[in-house]
């Protein structure tokens, strides 16, 4: 990945003076370098970080999910709950629907995450409370945290890069900001 964004670097010209406009125009080219892997984009934000981009342009370049991929499969998942919803299917029915949702998923997180996607939706369309509940599947749930703790495992051993976002200094930074000026406000308001 390291060369990919070293490539575009180049290739490009980028520098922290280049407009976001202009670095937008090429997501959809780095998208299509990149593999579909969180871990892969987090790399490459980072990488390109290194090399002289400030946060905002690396979040225009590379946005946290590829363009255009997830927001098709939401609206079908909505689409789903609401004529759920709306032709009052059986729990018969909303079961099956539930199986083949989760079945085509690609592996078990993401059958998963559709359930919860589903869930959601039929909460949001104000489904009643046994149809939330006949669309859970327990074995995918089970299978897709064992799969996650496993990932998080091999994330502990290749030593997990944290966001700057994390790091005990900006986190100070940021509780200093909330917690004395409370204080302050305390302190006054009492004498």
């Amino acid at each position: 990945m390291a060369k990919v964004a070293t490539d575009f670097m180049k290739r490009h010209k980028w520098t922290s003076e280049t407009p976001s406009s202009e670095l937008a125009k090429y997501t959809k080219e780095i998208n299509k370098s990149l593999k579909d892997d969180r871990k892969v984009r987090f790399n490459a934000k980072t990488h390109i970080r290194q090399l002289g981009l400030i946060k905002e342009q690396v979040e225009d370049l590379i946005p946290i999910r590829p363009t255009g991929k997830h927001e098709k499969g939401r609206d079908i998942v909505d689409k789903i709950a609401q004529e759920i919803v709306n032709n009052d299917f059986p729990l018969e029915k909303i079961k099956e629907i539930s199986n083949d949702l989760a079945g085509y998923a690609p592996n078990p997180v993401a059958g998963s995450s559709r359930l919860t996607l589903l869930q959601k939706k039929l909460r949001d369309h104000e489904a009643d409370h046994s149809k939330k509940k006949v669309t859970k599947i327990p074995h995918i749930t089970t299978e897709s945290n064992k799969i996650q703790a496993h990932w998080h495992i091999f994330d502990e051993d290749e030593g997990f890069e944290c966001p700057e976002h994390y790091y005990l200094e900006k986190v100070q930074e940021r509780l200093e900001n909330v917690i004395f000026p409370r204080l302050l406000l305390r302190k006054i308001w009492l004498i």
